[in-house]
């Protein structure tokens, strides 16, 4: 993607080549597997990765936008005038937005009843300077993201509520279709 570019990759690592065979190998020569290597059975089942449940259709591929947040029982804290949060969901398990200042992005996972996983994400390193308070905002909304436990879409699919394990709730508005 875009953002990609953005940011730092990990630096390149060769992988080790594979040795391909030469004219003076023996050609059948087979070594015998190791007496305490597990073996394959006819009742042993490959692995599978378990997959993530559906996400509703109003979640993923609109972008949300943040427009409070608030602990507990606090009044909401709205986001600072002239400043705008975003969020959106890929089909991909990616998610990525504007935090404020700069853009972000990371992975999610889905779970049941609206249990929802973030990693932390990766930002750019752009500094702003207004409005004032726009770096501790954004500070503050990226520490809550790996903190994400539980989402919540109302009804209509208009409003998205985000719950942290430490009884923040952050709540976004739709912005696009």
């Amino acid at each position: 993607t875009p953002l990609d570019d953005l940011f730092h990759p990990a630096p390149f690592r060769p992988r080790p080549l594979a040795l391909l065979p030469t004219p003076h190998d023996r050609p059948h020569q087979r070594h015998p597997p190791h007496p305490r290597s597990p073996q394959p059975t006819a009742t042993t089942p490959p692995p599978t990765e378990e997959p993530q449940p559906t996400p509703p259709p109003d979640l993923i591929g609109p972008v949300w936008s943040l427009v409070s947040w608030a602990k507990a029982k606090m009044a909401p804290v709205p986001v600072l005038e002239g400043t705008q949060i975003t969020l959106q969901w890929g089909e991909d398990g990616r998610y990525q937005g504007q935090s404020g200042c700069n853009i972000y992005q990371g992975t999610y996972h889905l779970g049941e009843e609206g249990a929802l996983t973030m990693e932390t994400p990766g930002v750019t390193r752009q500094q702003c300077a207004s409005p004032e308070g726009i770096m501790d905002q954004e500070a503050t909304y990226l520490s809550l993201l790996p903190r994400v436990t539980k989402y919540q879409l109302d009804p209509s699919g208009q409003q998205l509520l985000l719950f942290t394990e430490d009884h923040w709730q952050l709540t976004f508005q739709r912005l696009s279709p």
